[in-house]
């Protein structure tokens, strides 16, 4: 890792599931870009585990701080705000703590970095099998940059599993050109990143979103539209691999506010980092 202030601040999203986030730190130390910091963005985990966040910390080469609050139901957004007050990076870069970064991750995130444009990734979903192999050391021998993209390929051919066309990478700029075309299409939060500036334009996150489902990523996207910036989605680059579980209860989550937003134009939110009064 490189000293000084860091280019980009690596957010991740977390709560209480340190093994997969011992396979995030892996996958990070892999990084082919290196001048970066991670925030351990954290809603609320247990006391056993923020001692198992503190020790991977102490262990590993990069970079680190933890943001913690306390548990008090789902309130990502706050924490997120939180840890966007506390990143040092000009460039933020958004990952759940269940997608392992590819080896590529952070230098296409930064080649593809435009002032007033989020970049938006997308993931592949791997299989239960395939999450079940997945390890530390595996992560560190290169499995994300190379031999994965062969298992999800034989996997899918056994399974029948959906869209696992999306793990063939193109980073071939001729070839994007070619046959691949930047879309406008939103953000996922588990994949985004975008100039510290211009999520502090929107005032970040709207801490009144308490379920998941659309707060973290919908919500926020359309606010920096809304503000005058523009979104670009990227399929077969800036990879992240989704470890499997059962859906979650997105019951609940606060779509009518989203379209409020939606219809007034909505762009800078006072419930977000600075609360102003209305």
């Amino acid at each position: 890792m490189q000293s000084g202030t860091p280019k980009i601040s690596v957010i991740i999203s977390f709560y209480n599931k340190t093994e997969l986030l011992k396979y995030i730190f892996a996958g990070l130390e892999k990084q082919t870009f290196t001048d970066f910091e991670v925030i351990i963005s954290d809603d609320g985990s247990r006391e056993s585990e923020v001692a198992l966040v503190q020790e991977l910390m102490a262990n590993s080469p990069l970079k680190s701080q933890h943001v913690w609050h306390e548990d008090a139901g789902f309130r990502k957004n706050m924490i997120l705000n939180k840890s966007v007050v506390h990143s040092q990076g000009e460039y933020l870069v958004f990952i759940d703590g269940d997608c392992l970064p590819h080896p590529k991750f952070l230098e296409e995130h930064w080649d593809l970095r435009q002032k007033k444009v989020t970049v938006a990734g997308r993931r592949i979903n791997l299989s239960a099998n395939i999450s079940s192999q997945i390890s530390v050391d595996k992560i560190k021998s290169g499995y994300l940059g190379g031999k994965i993209t062969y298992d999800i390929v034989m996997d899918a051919m056994r399974n029948k599993n959906p869209h696992w066309e999306n793990a063939i990478r193109i980073q071939n700029k001729f070839l994007r050109k070619v046959f691949l075309k930047v879309k406008d299409k939103g953000i996922l939060g588990c994949n985004f990143g975008l100039y510290k500036a211009d999520l502090l334009d929107v005032n970040g996150f709207d801490e009144r979103f308490v379920h998941p489902g659309c707060g973290e990523d919908s919500d926020v996207d359309i606010r920096l539209r809304n503000a005058g910036k523009k979104t670009k989605m990227y399929k077969h680059l800036i990879t992240v691999y989704h470890i499997f579980h059962p859906i979650l209860n997105t019951e609940g989550a606060e779509w009518h506010l989203y379209e409020e937003h939606k219809k007034n134009k909505v762009g800078f939110t006072p419930f977000g980092i600075v609360k102003k009064e209305i």
